[in-house]
């Protein structure tokens, strides 16, 4: 019985480092990657360890039957409500998260798209800009002189391009910065933080764009729009927080961990007094 017992001790706690894990990784997808946050399901599950340890250390016990089985179905109740909180969030939030992850993947492939399309665009918006420029400069009503010409078409494409804009000697330019968050977004596993920087550093390099795109090379370009890239990816955070219904994976994967929770508790035998039995420190009268 003691070697069962002990296997079963060591079942009791894989069972906990389970239902902690996958609510640690509910957490962390809820809150977007927040570690302060999300380890309190650790403590949580330090709880249930501590309730079940202490119903299995009640059952075991020598005290009077009554006393204890109060104590242990307190126990047992605490531990069955507060896993059954924990189990309708966060533990079962990772289930619709990972259910979803071919969606959500395809998702961020196509914002990382976006952005490398975004780059594209605003290469094309420039080229665009160079050929209008180019075909004002030469039917203005005034002809102008090749080397006017050529000074304002270097000025604008100068202005547009600048080294902040690419800088493929340091790596500084935006460009640069971008093309190897891309590079490195596509073959990265998590998810979560891809979106976290998606969000951070889409609108930063969409503004910067914009802004370049602000100058104009007077009095040619009066009539020149800024660029639009048409970036969205906005509302990220909804792949990761909307809290949703269990499935019945989840409730099924509670309750098989929930049941394995208790295995050390079967195994442990009833021990203690009767109410008709006396304890070696009591006096009889």
């Amino acid at each position: 019985m003691k070697i069962k017992s002990s296997n079963a001790v060591i079942i009791t706690l894989i069972a906990a480092v389970i239902f902690g894990f996958i609510s640690y990784r509910g957490l962390y997808f809820s809150t977007l990657g927040d570690l302060g946050i999300s380890i309190i399901s650790a403590i949580m599950t330090a709880i249930l360890l501590g309730l079940i340890n202490l119903a299995i250390y009640l059952k075991g016990a020598k005290i009077k039957l009554a006393k204890k089985r109060i104590y242990g179905y307190i126990c047992i109740g605490l531990f069955t409500i507060l896993y059954l909180i924990l189990t309708i969030f966060p533990f079962s939030h990772y289930f619709a998260v990972s259910n979803n992850k071919a969606i959500i993947q395809q998702k961020l492939n196509n914002h990382i798209n976006q952005i490398d399309s975004m780059f594209i665009k605003y290469e094309n918006f420039v080229n665009a800009r160079g050929f209008a420029l180019n075909n004002t400069l030469n039917n203005a009503p005034q002809p102008l002189l090749p080397p006017y010409i050529k000074s304002k078409l270097l000025s604008l494409q100068d202005s547009l391009f600048p080294l902040s804009y690419s800088n493929t000697i340091n790596q500084t330019g935006i460009l640069q910065i971008a093309n190897k968050w891309i590079s490195e977004s596509k073959n990265s596993g998590n998810i979560v933080k891809v979106f976290k920087e998606l969000k951070t550093f889409a609108p930063i390099w969409e503004q910067k764009l914009i802004t370049l795109s602000k100058y104009r090379e007077e009095p040619y370009e009066s009539n020149i729009s800024d660029f639009n890239s048409q970036l969205n990816v906005s509302n990220t955070d909804a792949y990761f927080t909307t809290v949703t219904t269990p499935s019945t994976m989840a409730w099924i994967s509670a309750l098989i961990i929930y049941t394995t929770f208790f295995i050390a508790w079967f195994f442990t035998p009833t021990t203690g007094i009767g109410s008709d039995q006396v304890a070696s420190y009591e006096i009889v009268l």
